[in-house]
């Protein structure tokens, strides 16, 4: 079972997400649930670094992990875009959970 750990803050901002844990949905390689969760996952690091000019290099990734919370404040000027990449986040993850709850669920924690 993959846990998807969202972090919100008391506004229900989201602050950062935490993926981990094996789907066992298929075989290590072959495993769907597993590579969707991946793929929304890395997107999402690369987006936040990428479109809103986040410092990711605080990220964890191993195997069966992926962590990572904003460092600090927002950017100056992003807030938007880093809500939108957040909300996009949250769309594929519960998509993904929606088709697959056997494999993988998704939790919020406050923080």
């Amino acid at each position: 079972m993959t846990v998807i750990r969202i972090f919100v803050d008391g506004n229900d901002d989201v602050l950062g997400f935490r993926v981990s844990g094996h789907a066992g949905a298929g075989t290590e390689g072959n495993d769907v649930v597993c590579a969707a969760i991946s793929a929304v996952a890395y997107t999402i690091l690369g987006s936040l670094e990428q479109l809103a000019e986040v410092d990711i290099s605080g990220a964890v990734i191993s195997d069966g992990l992926m962590e990572f919370r904003l460092p600090g404040q927002y950017p100056q000027g992003t807030p938007d875009v880093i809500s939108c990449i957040f909300a996009t986040m949250e769309v594929g993850f519960q998509q993904i959970v929606g088709s697959y709850s056997q494999f993988a669920r998704i939790e919020y924690e406050e923080v």
